[in-house]
């Protein structure tokens, strides 16, 4: 998944940890995935990624502090129904590794992709609606698995060169 990695790291949607790795093999937790998603929709929408900053002082949600490097994202994210989070929404959890289907229909939400929501399972419509688009990274074994950084990347990259026509 380098080429998708770096596809998103030139268009600014990533950039890596401080360190200057990306951590490919990583499983990605809720925030991380906000993160890329919310850079990925401003990209695609073409807005600056400064639409994100007046949600820095937010507290959206109660495990969701002010400030912290994800709470612009997870804020907006929640400003704009991509997400709802747990318990009648008083949580998000950040740190929560985060499963493909998880992923996935958040993914939709942000890109504004179509799915039917009420199918059964709840993820039935939305795998076969990202399958049939061929966004599902070529090594995913199963809905309910944790997602990898660079499988994450992959399916940005795909949703973003799809809707670009390339």
């Amino acid at each position: 998944y380098s080429a998708a990695i770096e596809f998103l790291s030139s268009n600014g949607i990533v950039s890596g940890y401080p360190d200057g790795t990306y951590g490919p093999e990583k499983i990605l937790n809720r925030a991380e995935l906000l993160k890329i998603i919310a850079e990925g929709s401003a990209k695609n929408s073409n807005q600056s990624p400064d639409i994100f900053d007046s949600y820095d002082n937010t507290k959206c949600f109660n495990d969701v502090k002010a400030s912290q490097w994800y709470t612009k994202y997870i804020c907006y994210a929640k400003a704009n129904k991509w997400v709802i989070g747990y318990e009648d929404g008083k949580y998000f959890k950040p740190d929560q590794k985060v499963t493909f289907v998880e992923a996935l229909k958040m993914t939709f939400k942000a890109f504004s992709l179509n799915y039917d929501e009420i199918s059964n399972p709840w993820y039935h419509d939305l795998v076969d609606q990202a399958s049939h688009a061929n966004y599902i990274p070529f090594n995913m074994n199963g809905f309910n698995v944790n997602l990898h950084r660079d499988q994450m990347a992959d399916l940005v990259t795909r949703i973003l060169k799809a809707k670009e026509g390339i």
